[in-house]
């Protein structure tokens, strides 16, 4: 015995049934496994809030004299056949039709986002531990590989009341359970959060709480991970009377730190006052309340410009990072900028797209009149000190 049900117009006339309405269904039940029950889309739909009932998406048929292909389901349930999906039926798109029973598609959505969530979470992770440089490229690495694996095995199990089951078998055909519970993790729900935390991460990075900052957790070290004191340079050119330039350097490289608002940095004037200091890093760092110090000096020779720059970690006292930069006089800008973002980078600290746009500005292309400016500039603090 099989079963095809379909819901549509008819037309009786002497006592035959003519119309679209027998013609799927006739054909339906010609195309149905012994003892299934096959129906037509229209009574798919009908029957989606009957919890106790499951259709199963085969694919689309073509029927004679029926303009339209016709999208057919099999009932699925205890003593129902699992279908024979052999090509005498016609059945187009099967292929699809097996992606969406078996939850496929689903687990391949879940498993891209969980994915792009664990590469966002890196950032974080290196606040609290200390990752390797190509931490992202082996975590990358091994979410591709798993890939396929995902897919391998979203095609061929499911969970259902007994456990993990194949999902060629009978008791697959038989499983109560929805797609979305077959398939762990894959709830439209656990979706939708998953890519609103995304979007969070992604929109709003300075937002997002690391633990034992801003959340009311007491930790044992009283410095700020992100704080910076950029000390004075020291002056390596020949001509002494370069100073004002050197000094230049230092303010213009803390004025761009100072534009990231995820890190905290000591005012110029406060350490204009470690000028020549003999205290050591660690010391300077305890008396400033900072994590990280900044040094460097700066040599300048006609149109060629040595700038050098440090960054140490006060409580390792160790370098963190250091750069010498031997560039031509014009690049003096981009070698602030390159200073900068380094820091920041080291520092783990975020730059949004206006604080980026405000560092890589050059504030003019006119190389004596900054010259002018920085001599100005040290003519009106010395006097103010006078």
């Amino acid at each position: 015995m099989r079963i095809g049900i379909h819901s549509g117009d008819i037309t009786i006339e002497n006592n035959d049934v003519y119309g679209d309405g027998v013609n799927v269904a006739s054909r339906l039940e010609s195309i149905a496994d012994p003892g299934g029950i096959y129906i037509s889309e229209a009574i798919e739909k009908a029957i989606r809030g009957q919890s106790s009932v499951q259709a199963k998406y085969l694919g689309e048929i073509k029927l004679k004299n029926v303009d339209y292909d016709v999208r057919t389901y099999a009932l699925q349930g205890v003593g129902l056949p699992v279908p024979d999906l052999k090509d005498n039926k016609q059945l187009s798109g099967r292929f699809f039709a097996e992606l969406r029973r078996r939850g496929v598609i689903r687990a391949a959505v879940i498993y891209v986002i969980l994915s792009l969530l664990c590469i966002l979470l890196i950032p974080y992770v290196n606040l609290m531990f200390t990752l390797p440089e190509y931490a992202l490229t082996v975590l990358k690495v091994i979410l591709i590989v798993g890939f396929p694996v995902a897919i391998y095995l979203a095609w061929n199990y499911e969970r259902s009341p007994q456990g993990f089951i194949k999902t060629t078998s009978q008791q697959s055909w038989q499983n109560p359970y929805k797609v979305s519970q077959r398939k762990p993790l894959t709830s439209n729900f656990i979706i939708v959060g998953l890519i609103l935390i995304i979007a969070a991460m992604y929109l709003y990075p300075q937002h997002i709480l690391v633990p034992g900052e801003d959340i009311g957790v007491e930790t044992s070290d009283p410095i700020v991970d992100k704080s910076i004191a950029v000390l004075p340079f020291d002056n390596f050119s020949a001509d002494k009377e370069n100073q004002y330039f050197t000094d230049g350097q230092m303010e213009a490289i803390l004025n761009h730190l100072t534009k990231i608002a995820d890190l905290r940095v000591i005012s110029r004037t406060t350490m204009m006052g470690y000028s020549g200091t003999t205290k050591s890093i660690p010391v300077i760092a305890e008396e400033l309340g900072v994590r990280y110090v900044l040094e460097g000096s700066v040599q300048k020779s006609g149109q060629k410009v040595r700038i050098n720059a440090q960054l140490i970690d006060s409580k390792l006292d160790e370098h963190l990072w250091s750069e010498n930069f031997d560039r031509d006089l014009t690049d003096i800008f981009a070698i602030q900028t390159e200073i900068a973002k380094n820091v920041a980078k080291e520092l783990k600290a975020t730059i949004t797209s206006r604080e980026q746009t405000i560092i890589e500005a050059v504030p003019t292309s006119d190389l004596n009149a900054y010259d002018f400016y920085l001599k100005g500039k040290d003519y009106l603090l010395r006097s103010r000190q006078l």
